[in-house]
């Protein structure tokens, strides 16, 4: 259970395009990856690559860390309309080099934290606005209220005295 929610924890995804190299025995292939987490990455190539294919991924993170994993091909499908030529590769990160996986955690954790509060903000404001709706409808209709009590004729209205008749002479 406890190594069930470490992997959930390490494996929280962030969707981000960064430029990659992937270094397999039968070459060097330049790519860009469509999501990241610490468990892999799915990355955007214009080749397919058998499944189960080695390889070693270099990346350059946004400031200027880099990151290398070696890791495993585990998917591979076509992206976009049939002959596109580009293909999905889902890559399984069994191993990190030295000093690269805590900085790619960080810049994860430091993306998700950014999530988080633009949410909480955007929740915030959606509260804001839904009070202020049931404020105005409150007041509109408390308003509508008063005007239908000063147009209604009193329940029981005073009875005029009726003059009499002028006696006959």
């Amino acid at each position: 259970m406890v190594e069930e929610q470490d992997n959930r924890r390490r494996g929280r995804r962030v969707t981000a395009s960064l430029p990659i190299s992937l270094n397999t025995t039968t070459g060097v292939f330049q790519g860009t990856t469509r999501n990241i987490s610490l468990l892999g990455a799915l990355i955007e190539l214009d080749r397919e690559l058998p499944l189960g294919t080695a390889m070693t991924a270099r990346l350059t993170l946004p400031n200027g860390t880099p990151v290398e994993a070696k890791g495993l091909l585990v998917r591979c499908e076509p992206v976009g309309p049939s002959p596109s030529g580009r293909f999905g590769l889902g890559v399984f990160f069994n191993a990190f080099s030295e000093g690269s996986e805590a900085p790619l955690s960080r810049w994860i954790n430091e993306i998700l934290e950014q999530q988080r509060l633009e949410a909480e903000r955007y929740f915030e404001e959606r509260e804001k606005i839904r009070l202020a709706k049931l404020e105005k409808k409150k007041k509109e209709k408390e308003l509508h209220k008063r005007r239908r009590k000063r147009g209604r004729p009193r329940k029981h209205p005073r009875k005029r005295a009726k003059k009499a008749p002028p006696a006959p002479a």
